[in-house]
């Protein structure tokens, strides 16, 4: 962090960068998705940058290759049902990233189901692709069931052609992934087929899931399940972590199977 600059804000001494995360990461309601994907550009490039936050960035990376393609196709006529609903849901679903964000970079409290992911990304080293995997844990294991809960959303075709999305931006992660220097990524270059596959399948089996947990929210109530949603959804970040002491980089199709068991659960 040397020559990292610093201003003095309410909370005391604060780095530029952290000014800057807090500022684009206090997303207002009814915030269009056009405008989210512009701040989660801008974040990705403080992340990248900040050297103090770059840890971050590869979960961001991929959620902005997502939001910015779901984006394009709602301006595509008929290819959602309901694209206002899913706007709807898309600004829900991002903020409670930025809600989480902008806590942890501000006061540094680490908030689940964001805990464990934190605490990896904000350690010295560490693997992008497992910070992308945590990432997309937190916010798909616990976030999204929270955000279909609080959006009441019932369009489950829309839901489920995000699924086509997911799949399109794998090639992008993985080249990514590669240039940060993961072999995770450059392997999944090499093998695109099983790699893709097998990223999808993680991915896609954890939306179908987080379906049947928002099911469960809907008739119970969501703090009738929140600790346990939390739970469930750090206990996997935890096993993720511990994928990296048996990453296999010869056979990246066996570790991603590993990742596949790993579900969350209500």
């Amino acid at each position: 962090m040397g020559g990292c600059e610093f201003i003095f804000g309410e909370s005391g001494f604060l780095s530029v960068s952290t000014e800057k995360i807090v500022e684009l990461a206090s997303l207002e309601d009814g915030s269009s998705i056009h405008e989210i994907r512009g701040r989660m550009a801008t974040l990705l490039d403080v992340y990248e940058d900040s050297g103090e936050f770059e840890g971050l960035a590869p979960f961001l990376y991929v959620y902005h290759s997502v939001t910015s393609t779901v984006a394009d196709r709602e301006v595509e006529e008929e290819f959602f049902d309901s694209p206002e609903a899913l706007e709807s849901l898309d600004g829900t679903f991002a903020g409670l990233y930025f809600d989480a964000v902008r806590t942890y970079v501000s006061s540094g409290e680490m908030r689940r189901p964001w805990k464990s992911y934190f605490e990896y990304c904000s350690r010295e080293g560490g693997r992008p692709v497992i910070k992308m995997l945590l990432g997309i844990n937190a916010h798909i294991n616990a976030d999204l069931a929270h955000a279909l809960y609080l959006e009441d959303y019932s369009e489950k075709r829309d839901y489920e052609r995000i699924n086509g999305i997911l799949e399109s931006q794998l090639p992008s992660s993985m080249k990514y992934l590669a240039k940060k220097g993961d072999t995770a990524g450059a392997l999944g270059l090499l093998d695109r087929p099983l790699a893709h596959r097998e990223f999808r399948s993680l991915i896609v089996n954890w939306r179908q899931l987080t379906w049947e947990n928002y099911q469960k929210l809907e008739e119970d109530g969501f703090e009738a399940h929140k600790e346990e949603l939390y739970d469930q959804t750090e206990r996997v970040a935890q096993e993720i972590i511990e994928l990296e002491k048996r990453f296999d980089y010869l056979n990246l199709y066996s570790t991603v199977k590993k990742a596949n068991r790993l579900k969350v659960m209500i």
